[in-house]
């Protein structure tokens, strides 16, 4: 009988020993990861999804049409204010000179990281033109 106690004693410990090492391995591991790291990467991935929102909901269609920006102003002032962000409207003959460019107000031009995405798309009007929208995203440091 004080074998059995003694076996059930040592795999206890076994198993503190072994959930210690567990916790301290992972407790290292979580104090190395880089929080600015991952805001960058959350800002690159919001900066995708506002160039697809935009081509989705033929806000650079209109723009582009109707040679009017306030329907990108408006999305740009409505996104949170700890994020900047420019849109620049490009004609595929002309890819140094914007048509259209919206800056959100309010925006410093002082980042560490700043995210560009590239898209083409077309516009239907009389014939097929294709345009190109730059959108250039990096965190408010104000």
């Amino acid at each position: 009988m004080e074998v059995k106690g003694f076996v059930f004693s040592l795999d206890a410990l076994f198993a503190i020993a072994i959930a210690l090492i567990m916790i301290t391995s992972s407790s290292y591991y979580l104090s190395g990861i880089n929080e600015n790291e991952n805001q960058d990467y959350q800002i690159k991935q919001l900066t995708a999804d506002f160039i697809t929102v935009l081509e989705k909901n033929n806000s650079l269609e209109n723009a582009i049409i109707n040679n009017n920006s306030t329907e990108l102003a408006t999305f740009v002032n409505t996104i949170p204010q700890d994020i900047c962000l420019n849109i620049e409207l490009y004609h595929k003959n002309d890819l140094i000179t914007p048509i259209i460019v919206v800056h959100k107000q309010n925006c410093e031009s002082n980042y560490d990281a700043l995210f560009s995405i590239k898209r083409s798309f077309v516009v239907e009007n009389q014939d097929m033109n294709i345009f190109l929208a730059e959108v250039t995203s990096w965190r408010n440091e104000q």
